[in-house]
């Protein structure tokens, strides 16, 4: 009976005419490797003159589970295998090189003669865990002749004993392949004889590179590792893996034909989802001995970027093709639901997972600048929705010519309208080959087969963007979310601007007025000196006069302006604030120096000028100031011109932009032909296009125009506006200060109840422990030591039940005397150590207050503590209490405090100037003496501070 018989140009048919490009063709070859447990799929490209190659060579690898001699011969060869669909899943072990077991991306048993694609001469090296390497060579160029048979071709096959003989191997391999061309018939080579020549000639010639053993046959053996895995090396490989040797310059370097590859040779793994991957794709290219992974050196987008992106789409499409999940517009997420608009049911398609970021254009986005170009870099590159079947990249899909939900052909009929841009956007959407089994890859793996699933699946989304721009996203949309979020951050981001702009230039005048000051100085000493000189002689010009006191006026003018104005908008730190009070305190000792000899000088001259002169003098200053009125006049004049000028040219742009825009569509609504329909239907949208624009232009413009009407030259917005700022600032600072003070207080109560337990258990032990002493004389010391110091913690110990809160405390008469005994017990050891003079008057001792012993006895405690402190290194070493018209007084002879703290900072929670203080002891003083109707202060006024060190004033707050 007649048989099927298949020619051999079907290998051809099946292989590298099924393969739509090069990226498709090694996807298909790293599939391979995938489904065979492999977790480095490698491409490496050695360049033309790379250790003396002639001509490029390619290099197609994985380290999967590799072939026996027997799979390459029942399996690899055989065409259409159905190795891979089988209902019989693989079990974790060593076929699957003890990984978990993987959904297989193969199906119909061709995707290895992708490979024809790449190039003509093939040797492929195979090895399993603990077999030898097998070695296939095979010439594609067979297959060009028609009138061959599938029966008669015979691929050579050997095994590779001993790696070290693999010239010997590869040189029988390639004359088993000329005997097999020899075997046929002439009359099969008849009308190919150039071909067969060809063949033959280009085998015989065809060598090894020098690095074989190194970079192809080593890898095979890794140190204490069974190597395995699969290699095919083609000898002469197309021109568009050669071209991809200018990969790894810029983009704006390389041909669109290799940025296409690259990009779509990117993301084959699913790398938006927080899973670490269990396989990765490399491709190498070597120029030198150090190789350029052309994929890996673009960054792609990952699961990270989707927290950074300014929108975000995330949710699942359930069987029935309603979507259930997320939108996150800027800073705010809202659940959000779709059903599409057709019978219910389920879905042809299946359910699947959506995940899609959005970044807008730089006049929409809320990311800083740094990153937004950084993300339309990538977007440029990678930017666009991909799909993912099982975590396996399916192509097309991805690529930046790939708008298959057609969001681009959307924009254009009203970008404002329909919102979302392919370009613009990064994500997938992950079907599995279990839930859609019906979204089908064409047999030339250039996407979907256009089915039933695949055209509802593609609608669906499509509506799905096309609703969400509706609701949140077009010009007016349903909910105002985006517009309102937008508006607010380019408040804050104009604020932030103008702070920043406020503090650099308030740094910049702490760094530039020291020396400006000093100049100034200089400069008027000088001028002084010539005047004194001037005026001291007794023959005098005036007019010499006159322009010394014109100089000097002018350089008294220069000294005025450099103060540092003080910041509106934000707080200056510490540093900052100790700078200008350094550079005040500087300041105002030169200007109170210079003024008071400029009016020594102008006294001295004014007498000698006559009463001509003074009127002289008069109207030459009335000229000189009107001259600086006119000159600052001026400059507001040029600053105010050129804001308005920005302002008018801003406008002008932006009123460009929208007409040339609008004249585009426009003419782009006008008919091509005269039908009535067609004209009614162009004037309908012509209106809503003009009211569409109109409403833009508007609504940019009209939010200015407000902003100026309600400006007014009598209210600083700037100060006002730091002001509730810094207020703000402050407000939260106490908060947290009162939080860590709580935490502090609720630390110490847990302390003083669990000391009084151990204190009580500690005093009956010893109780106990003396009936059972013996009567040595050495256990009775002993005893008494522990009793003597017992004791000494008990009487410290009293010293501290002020400090603790009590329940139902009352109030008390606290002599003076009883403070001075406290405080002279408390720190007996350490005034005595220190030979420090506690003393006090007897208006002191003989003052009374009515008030709580828990809360003023600890003020003084913490203010004589203090002094110690700064009393270490004091010369003379004194405290003074006094009491003085209701005021108590605690002075003392060490270290004064500076003018810059002693208003508010000493007083503030965790401020200290002790190298390892903590910041805490004043600030209790201040707020529980606050809190009984008492405040505490530092003064350096001499009529209080009269030991020239730090002074505390203690008084009732005045009602």
């Amino acid at each position: 009976m007649p048989q099927f018989r298949t020619k051999a140009r079907a290998v051809e048919l099946l292989g590298k005419g099924q393969i739509a490009d090069l990226p498709t063709a090694i996807t298909e070859l790293w599939k391979n490797g995938y489904d065979a447990y492999a977790t480095n799929l490698d491409a490496h490209l050695f360049c033309s003159e790379y250790k003396g190659l002639k001509n490029p060579l390619f290099v197609i690898s994985d380290d999967g589970s590799g072939m026996s001699e027997d799979e390459l011969l029942n399996k690899w060869i055989v065409i259409g295998t159905d190795s891979k669909v089988q209902s019989v899943k693989d079990k974790k072990g060593k076929d699957t090189l003890g990984k978990k077991p993987r959904i297989k991306t193969g199906e119909k048993g061709i995707g290895r003669l992708s490979v024809s694609y790449l190039g003509n001469q093939m040797l492929l090296l195979t090895k399993k865990q603990d077999g030898p390497i097998y070695s296939l060579f095979f010439d594609w160029r067979v297959l060009d002749n028609f009138n061959l048979y599938l029966e008669d071709i015979q691929i050579p096959l050997m095994k590779v004993d001993d790696p070290n003989n693999f010239p010997l191997i590869f040189k029988n391999l390639k004359q088993a392949f000329i005997n097999s061309l020899k075997s046929q018939s002439e009359q099969q080579w008849k009308e190919y004889q150039d071909l067969y020549d060809m063949l033959i000639n280009e085998t015989k010639h065809l060598e090894l590179p020098t690095f074989f053993y190194e970079k192809i046959i080593d890898p095979f053996y890794p140190q204490k590792e069974k190597g395995h895995g699969t290699k095919f090396i083609i000898f002469d490989p197309i021109e568009q893996i050669s071209e991809l040797m200018s990969a790894d310059k810029p983009d704006a370097d390389i041909s669109d034909g290799t940025f296409y590859n690259i990009s779509s040779l990117s993301g084959l793994a699913n790398h938006f989802i927080n899973e670490e991957k269990d396989f990765r794709t490399n491709f190498f290219v070597y120029k030198s001995e150090i190789p350029i992974d052309i994929i890996q050196q673009r960054e792609f987008f990952t699961y990270d970027d989707f927290k950074k992106c300014d929108h975000l789409i995330d949710g699942t499409f359930d069987s029935k093709g309603h979507f259930k999940g997320s939108i996150r517009i800027y800073t705010k997420t809202i659940n959000y639901e779709f059903k599409p608009n057709r019978p219910p049911g389920k879905s042809p398609y299946g359910p699947f997972d959506i995940k899609v970021g959005y970044i807008p254009g730089k006049e929409d986005t809320i990311l800083p600048d740094d990153q937004f170009d950084k993300y339309n870099k990538m977007l440029q590159r990678y930017g666009g929705f991909y799909i993912y079947r099982d975590g396996f990249r399916v192509l097309p899909y991805g690529r930046i010519d790939q708008d298959f939900l057609k969001f681009e052909e959307r924009r254009t009929r009203g970008a404002g309208y329909y919102f979302f841009s392919y370009r613009r956007m990064f994500g997938y959407a992950a079907i599995s080959r279990e839930n859609n089994s019906d979204l089908r890859d064409k047999s030339g793996r250039e996407g979907f087969v256009n089915n039933k699933a695949y055209r509802e699946f593609q609608e669906d989304l499509s509506n799905f963007f096309v609703d969400l721009a509706a609701k949140y996203f077009r010009t007016k949309p349903e909910f105002s979310y985006k517009a309102d979020q937008l508006k607010k951050f380019k408040e804050e981001k104009l604020e932030k601007e103008r702070e920043q702009e406020e503090r650099k230039e308030f740094n910049k005048c702490l760094t530039k007025y020291p020396d400006l000051l000093n100049d100034y100085n200089n400069q008027l000493s000088d001028l002084l000196d010539k005047l004194d000189t001037l005026v001291g002689k007794s023959k005098i010009i005036y007019e010499k006069i006159e322009e010394l006191l014109k100089n000097i006026d002018k350089n008294r003018s220069l000294l005025r302006e450099i103060i540092p104005p003080s910041p509106k908008r934000f707080k200056p730190t510490d540093n900052q604030r100790e700078k200008l009070h350094l550079y005040s305190k500087n300041y105002q000792k030169i200007f109170d120096s210079v003024e008071e000899r400029y009016q020594n000088a102008y006294k001295a001259a004014k007498e000698k000028l006559r009463e001509k002169e003074l009127l002289e003098e008069f109207n030459r200053k009335i000229a000189s100031y009107t001259q600086e009125f006119k000159i600052t006049k001026n400059d507001f004049d040029g600053r105010i011109k050129k804001i308005t000028n920005n302002f008018v040219n801003e406008i002008e742009n932006l009123s460009k932009n929208i007409f040339s825009h609008f004249e585009t569509e426009a003419k782009r609504l006008e008919p091509k032909k005269l039908n009535r329909s067609e004209l009614e239907s162009s004037l309908e949208l012509l209106d809503n296009i003009y009211l569409e624009y109109r409403r833009s232009f508007e609504e940019k413009i009209n939010p200015f125009l407000q902003h100026l009407e309600r400006l007014n030259i009598n209210i600083d917005e700037d100060k006002l506006i730091g002001y509730y700022k810094i207020q703000y600032e402050e407000i939260k600072k106490l908060w947290q200060e009162t939080q860590e003070l709580a935490q502090l207080g609720i630390a110490v109560e847990i302390i003083d109840h669990q000391f009084n337990a151990l204190y009580s258990q500690l005093a009956n032990i010893i109780g106990m422990f003396k009936n059972s002493i013996k009567e040595d004389k050495s256990s009775k010391n002993l005893y008494s030591l522990l009793v003597s110091s017992f004791d000494h913690l008990q009487n410290n110990y009293k010293f501290l039940t002020p400090l603790y809160r009590t329940t139902g405390h009352t109030k008390k008469n606290i002599s003076g005397k009883e403070i001075k005994s406290y405080i002279s017990a408390f720190f007996s050891e350490k005034l005595h150590q220190d030979n420090i003079e506690l003393s006090s008057s007897k208006e002191f001792d003989q003052s009374d207050i009515f008030t709580y012993e828990s809360i003023i006895k600890p003020v003084f405690i913490n203010i004589v503590n203090n002094a110690v402190y700064w009393l270490t290194s004091a010369e003379e070493k004194k405290i003074h209490l006094e009491y003085e018209n209701g005021i108590y007084l605690v002075m003392n002879s060490g270290q004064p405090i500076d003018d810059i703290y002693i208003k508010d900072d000493i007083f503030k929670l965790f401020f200290s100037r002790k190298p390892k203080g903590r910041g805490i002891g004043l600030y209790l003083a201040k707020t529980t003496l606050n809190s009984i109707g008492f405040d505490v202060e530092a003064t350096n006024d001499p009529e209080f501070n009269r030991l020239n060190g730090a002074c505390f004033m203690i008084k009732q707050i005045e009602k």
